[in-house]
């Protein structure tokens, strides 16, 4: 049975094993939650190999309320889950999407001596959906922003649709994003974009890593990925690509048992 605990503005759903040999800790993209990764911890291979599992929302996601003076950087989020991943020792830490451009941050920054698994990132503007750039672009313009972000709520089953067939798995994923104050939603967006500008290309970045990565990919993502960046990161014998055959941008959610096994490998 998963443990449902929240501590420090943070919210878990966790999957322990009696004799632990690992911890890992799941992390959401922009509006998910701990459902997207509800499938792998379902999985009995990973509870066989003694693997403790912690799906996590963290502090402005699900809404879960932030700390005073939040500001939404992608810098700021690496703070909170390097805190995060001492306090609970994890060995590897899952971050998808937005989570996972934090992750490369992380990894950049050294100061972290776990393992990463990266799934769908953008590692350049060029590379996002035209419906979050565009969300991007008037998130920015006074008054207009207000609009915006009055239908974003009502735009969210529109917007998660192409990737859930099941009608309740939907459901559950909106319901949560949903649950994100506007206010939250624009400046994570806008905190998001303006680290991916600051670095240009976060290939270049990633690419330093001093620990193992496992960079996930879809094969039908719609996020960008060009080949130019795919041949820059494999100059660093630490970064593995992977395709998932037959998986969309959600690849945890359509082939979990893959990414199950990619996991085992990274902790063996």
């Amino acid at each position: 049975m998963n443990k449902h605990l929240e501590s420090e503005g943070w919210s878990f759903v966790e999957k322990t094993t009696p004799t632990p040999i690992h911890r890992v800790l799941f992390l959401p993209g922009l509006w998910g939650s701990d459902v997207v990764f509800s499938k792998i911890l379902e999985l009995k291979s990973l509870v066989d190999a003694n693997i403790d599992l912690i799906a996590a929302n963290p502090p402005g996601f699900k809404g879960m309320p932030v700390p005073p003076g939040f500001d939404f950087r992608i810098e700021s989020y690496a703070d909170l889950i390097e805190k995060i991943t001492m306090q609970k020792k994890i060995d590897l830490l899952v971050g998808h999407s937005f989570s996972g451009n934090v992750l490369i941050e992380i990894a950049a920054r050294h100061r972290y001596d776990g393992k990463l698994m990266i799934i769908s990132p953008s590692l350049q503007r060029r590379d996002e959906l035209k419906d979050l750039l565009k969300l991007d672009k008037y998130s920015r313009i006074p008054v207009v922003s207000n609009i915006i972000w009055f239908m974003v709520p009502g735009m969210m089953k529109k917007n998660f649709s192409p990737y859930f067939n099941d009608p309740k798995f939907l459901e559950a994923v909106v319901e949560d994003a949903k649950k994100v104050p506007s206010a939250h939603g624009k400046r994570t967006v806008i905190g998001f974009f303006d680290h991916i500008d600051k670095h240009d290309n976060l290939a270049n970045r990633l690419v330093s890593t001093k620990v193992p990565v496992y960079y996930v990919r879809g094969e039908f993502d719609d996020v960008g990925f060009s080949e130019q960046n795919r041949i820059t990161l494999e100059t660093n014998s630490l970064i593995r690509i992977f395709d998932i055959p037959g998986a969309s941008h959600f690849a945890m959610v359509d082939k979990p048992t893959e990414i199950a096994g990619l996991i085992k490998q990274i902790l063996a």
